[in-house]
């Protein structure tokens, strides 16, 4: 029996234009790095962008 647990796989899904969209992007391309340099890593990846319009008053 393995002592390894079961990977956990979650998503999300946002419309085109999003401000997520963009961090979904992000975060992905800096997930996929991780595992590129190690297939087993545990990562938590979040990102905020900001001035992209929507923020409200200043």
């Amino acid at each position: 029996m393995s002592d390894r647990l079961a990977p956990i796989t979650t998503a999300e899904s946002v419309a085109a234009g999003h401000p997520d969209k963009l961090c979904d992007t992000i975060s992905d391309a800096i997930l996929d790095a991780c595992l590129n340099i190690d297939s087993e890593a545990r990562v938590a990846v979040e990102t905020l962008v900001k001035g992209m319009g929507g923020e409200g008053p200043r």
